[in-house]
């Protein structure tokens, strides 16, 4: 999703949004035009390139009917949770932090109530963005409770995702007098010694453990009947826990599922073109 963005290659980021909001729009897929076009504002707003954002979020607006039809209905609280966040991005790059604020504070029930872990803790970093700029003194420690929660969930590129002043904020963490160190989460201070294969973003609450453990399986190419017998799962319960991985990822193929994963973020993408290709073969089934 991002990955080009933070290897320095923007604008491919930015064209392959384009393209899935495009292809979104000719095949009627609401969700991934959201995605889309959530991904794209961040990123503009980022970058304080105004017009690009109120053309956004104007776009964001309107395609809030398209949640409010029956076929679609079910989805509107994500839209309205990513919406939120989106909303807060452009506010806290004109200076509104109060009006920021309020749509974190949405976003932060919306997430908790649907189980978005990783959605959950980006809100809660900007959150502590949001205490910065107010100049409150618990703003690192908010800050490092929600590094602590992305550690314990392996979201390791949590801070690339959310605000450049959060990277600094995080910095100031490392460097934290002892006095400080105490008033804050030990994980959140102390240093990695060794990075650890990145683990998946849905064991932080939109999959369970054992769906996360499938989807994981699924993305190396191992063939159900394996997946199966390495989990100890029947052949009854393998079809249940795959029924369920579908339904949650709005699919009805396992293959499909792992590229839905990819684009969510939720397991590591390969390439950008391996990722638009995922993105025509998910419009087609």
């Amino acid at each position: 999703r991002s990955s080009a963005l933070h290897k320095g290659e923007e604008s491919q980021a930015l064209r392959l949004l384009d393209e899935l909001r495009a292809l979104a729009v000719e095949r009627n897929l609401p969700r991934l035009q959201l995605h889309g076009i959530v991904e794209q504002l961040r990123i503009h707003a980022l970058q304080s390139r105004r017009d690009e954002v109120v053309a956004l979020e104007t776009e964001l607006d309107a395609l809030a009917a398209a949640f409010a039809t029956t076929e679609f209905a079910t989805f509107r609280p994500q839209y309205d949770l990513l919406s939120a966040m989106a909303k807060a991005h452009a506010l806290l790059d004109r200076g509104d932090v109060a009006r920021a604020e309020r749509h974190l504070l949405t976003a932060d029930a919306l997430a908790t109530s649907l189980g978005r872990g990783r959605d959950l803790l980006v809100v809660r970093v900007l959150r502590a963005v949001v205490a910065r700029l107010r100049g409150a003194p618990l703003a690192l420690r908010l800050l490092g409770e929600a590094l602590s929660l992305a550690k314990l969930g392996g979201n390791r590129r949590l801070l690339l995702d959310s605000h450049p002043l959060a990277i600094e904020m995080a910095a100031e963490l490392r460097t934290a007098s002892p006095s400080e160190r105490r008033s804050m989460p030990r994980s959140a201070t102390t240093p990695d010694t060794a990075e650890p294969p990145r683990p998946l973003v849905g064991t932080c609450g939109l999959l369970t453990i054992k769906e996360a453990r499938i989807l994981e399986l699924l993305n190396q190419d191992v063939p159900e009947a394996s997946i199966a017998e390495t989990m100890h799962l029947d052949a009854a319960l393998m079809r249940w826990h795959m029924g369920h991985l579908c339904s949650k990822l709005s699919v009805t193929r396992p293959d499909a599922a792992v590229e839905r994963a990819r684009l969510m973020g939720l397991i590591e993408t390969g390439s950008l073109p391996d990722a638009m290709a995922a993105g025509q073969r998910l419009a087609g089934g």
